[in-house]
């Protein structure tokens, strides 16, 4: 008997990726018995008197029969499929894991992995859901078994679930603490109620509402107990100023909050000023971070005179606090560090934003309310910070860095950052704001320079001479220039102009050993970087100029500037020993 007896439609119903739905490929490599078996089973079921006289053409009630009975048979075929496969599967090497050991793996899959249940936008436009760690459910029985019944793994609640997905979560993930991150914008309103209801409020201990915090029904929703609450981040986008935050956040609704986020929009005027989250922190006492973004006092004033009793007008402490960023406009930040403590071990980052793109002279003050104004400020002690690097490259951002340094108890410092948004006038008072850091002892010497050369605003300022100048610099040993363009010729004459000091000629940078020219890294959509020619003649002025006066660089670096010719033997002359690093990425 030929198997394509017993195959009248093996050829002839294809799947949706052209294969036949019952390969001869693959029963062939099955043994002669099983195969047996299975050709006599679709013989009898496809001659059935019910199944094998319809057509086409035959009564709706005959085809809906036949179709039923063929629906009931592929059912029990996919019944008995799944058993076989879970049975293979018990027996593979998939199964030889202790269920310890899977519950590791799946625990790293659910933060590496997360699903993506889009269910807004599927109303709107196609989209696949992607399950991510999820698909470990769909391996084997065991590993199935295991992943639904380990409630541990079902504790996050993210992305734009649908109701029947968050109602899913909240089942499975049974009494465990939640992780719940969801935009308020485009999540549908009856999961955001039923995640945020007050029975399921007490069970999550990570809150992230990116979007419209801003909406005042959801901020009522959180103004219910929620002890074990340790992380909580709000968002305020919409810009339009609304009275007093709601009591929201209080010891008692929260007593184990140890990290706060409250973020405004990017401009102002702030939906949430400063007046506005005093009260709010002051009630968070087990603070260990505390992440403050676009935030400045209702006014914008801050009155200098008064800065001698800034000290005794501080209101409240976060005593465990660990991380501390900060970005204010105008004199936002100052006024906040002039009102609390925090210990000197906590690692700060604040971010100084202009108003109206004008340098606030209250950013002077920043070094005196820190923590550790007082001991940076005895001289006869040691800089609380070993190193301090400049950085003016990143984009629409100059920074400070004094970096983590070691101490000879074995601890370690905690870093400082101070970033400031550039425009003419904040750079051209950065000079300042460097001499008020080494004023108040906070650092030695500087270490890195990178000084970003693509536009005015960047190196052809008003103080860039005072900002070589500065303390600290007189040791610098490297200096970059981020993307060379003609409007940093002026700044190389600067660098080569030698002044008189009693009997001897200095010149700016007198440590300077070695220059990294950087170019942007290549790509399709920008043109090829190169050196212009007004430029290459002011470098070897520059370099001439530090060999003339016994100052000769030991080292030059040209990254991803373009073809170079026999300008790098020009520049390898000029240095001593004469090293010239190229590349080309």
């Amino acid at each position: 008997m030929q198997p394509s007896n017993y195959y009248p439609v093996s050829h002839q119903e294809p799947d949706g990726a052209g294969r036949s739905r019952f390969g001869l490929e693959s029963l062939g490599q099955t043994s002669t018995m099983t195969l047996s078996f299975w050709q006599s089973y679709l013989r009898d079921t496809l001659h059935r008197t019910t199944i094998a006289n319809v057509t086409a053409s035959s009564s709706q009630e005959a085809i809906h029969k036949a179709q039923a009975q063929l629906d009931a048979e592929e059912d029990a075929m996919k019944y008995v499929t799944r058993v076989l496969h879970a049975r293979r599967n018990a027996i593979s090497a998939i199964s030889r894991l202790p269920v310890d050991v899977l519950l590791y793996i799946f625990a790293f899959l659910v933060d590496d992995d997360p699903p993506n249940m889009i269910a807004y936008y599927n109303n709107m436009r196609q989209s696949t859901l992607r399950l991510g760690w999820i698909a470990v459910t769909h391996v084997s029985h065991l590993w199935r078994e295991v992943a639904l019944e380990n409630a541990r793994l079902w504790c996050r609640i993210e992305g734009y679930p649908s109701l029947e997905w968050a109602c899913a979560i909240l089942s499975r993930s049974q009494a465990c603490a939640l992780k719940v991150d969801i935009a308020n914008g485009v999540t549908a309103p009856d999961v955001i109620d039923l995640v945020l209801s007050p029975s399921h409020l007490r069970r999550i201990s990570e809150l992230d509402l990116p979007d419209y915090t801003s909406d005042l029904h959801l901020l009522a929703k959180l103004a219910k107990p929620a002890p074990l609450l340790e992380f909580l981040n709000l968002y305020f986008p919409k810009g339009d100023n609304l009275s007093p935050l709601p009591e929201i956040i209080t010891t008692i609704l929260h007593p184990r909050l140890q990290r706060l986020g409250i973020h405004n929009r990017s401009r102002l005027p702030c939906t949430v000023r400063l007046e506005h989250l005093i009260p709010v922190i002051q009630e968070c006492h087990r603070l260990e971070k505390l992440t403050l973004r676009r935030f400045g006092p209702g006014d914008h004033l801050f009155d200098l005179a008064a800065i001698e009793g800034l000290h005794s007008r501080r209101r409240f402490s976060l005593p465990q606090l660990k991380s501390l960023e900060l970005l204010g406009a105008g004199s936002g930040v100052p006024l906040f560090l002039s009102q609390v403590d925090f210990p000197v071990s906590a690692a700060v980052w604040i971010h100084l934003e202009p108003i109206k793109a004008a340098f606030n002279p209250s950013w002077l003050c920043i070094p005196q309310l820190l923590p550790w104004a007082a001991t940076a400020a005895d001289r006869g002690t040691s800089p609380h910070f070993e190193s301090l690097a400049l950085d003016t490259s990143a984009g629409n951002w100059a920074s400070i860095r004094m970096p983590a340094t070691a101490r000879r108890d074995g601890g370690t410092r905690p870093s400082l950052r101070i970033t400031v948004r550039k425009c003419i006038s904040c750079m051209s008072r950065l000079p300042s704001l460097l001499d008020a850091l080494h004023a108040h002892n906070y650092f030695r010497r500087i270490t890195h320079c990178h000084l970003l050369a693509c536009s005015e605003v960047d190196i052809d300022y008003y103080g860039l001479e005072a900002l070589l100048a500065s303390p600290g610099m007189s040791e610098l040993k490297e200096m970059s220039v981020v993307e060379p363009t003609d409007v940093s010729i002026k700044f190389f004459k600067m660098l080569s102009l030698a002044s008189v000091s009693g009997l001897d000629l200095t010149m700016p940078l007198p440590a300077l050993e070695c220059l990294v020219l950087q170019g942007p890294k290549p790509s399709e959509h920008i043109p090829t970087f190169a050196l212009s020619g007004p430029f290459k003649e002011a470098l070897l002025a520059f370099l001439m100029e530090r060999q003339l006066h016994r100052r000769p660089l030991s080292e030059c670096k040209i990254e991803n500037c373009g073809e170079l010719g026999d300008f790098v033997d020009q520049v390898e002359g000029l240095c001593t020993p004469a090293s010239v690093a190229f590349r080309w990425q």
